[in-house]
């Protein structure tokens, strides 16, 4: 039986774009201490850390920046309803990305609208 929590992006996404929405996703749901999984441990120190910075991804935090940008991917390309998806930030990512994409929508119509 298939995986719930791996999503198919179909032949779109590179196989390195693949990897890293695979390793967001996995470190999102692992709890296990010795994981094997490549770059898990990893990406989960680098979520805690997201978590605890005072620099953050805006004062230029590279380690920030480094999860900001796989949880960003993920959100991207995430198909699972909100409810379901348990990667870090995932809802909140989407959110804003639906919001920004209304805002290019509205300006491109005011654009159109209101051209001299």
């Amino acid at each position: 039986m298939a995986n719930p929590r791996v999503q198919n992006f179909g032949d779109t996404l590179t196989i390195e774009t693949r990897r890293e929405i695979a390793l967001i996703q996995h470190a999102s749901y692992c709890q296990t201490l010795s994981c094997t999984f490549p770059n898990c441990l990893k990406v989960r120190k680098l979520i805690r850390h997201k978590e605890d910075c005072m620099v953050g991804f805006e004062g230029g935090c590279s380690e920030c920046i480094q999860v900001w940008d796989l949880l960003k991917l993920h959100a991207k390309h995430c198909k699972l309803p909100d409810h379901e998806c348990q990667v870090h930030c995932c809802r909140a990512l989407k959110e804003v990305r639906a919001r920004e994409t209304i805002l290019l929508r509205i300006d491109e119509i005011e654009k159109i609208l209101f051209r001299t």
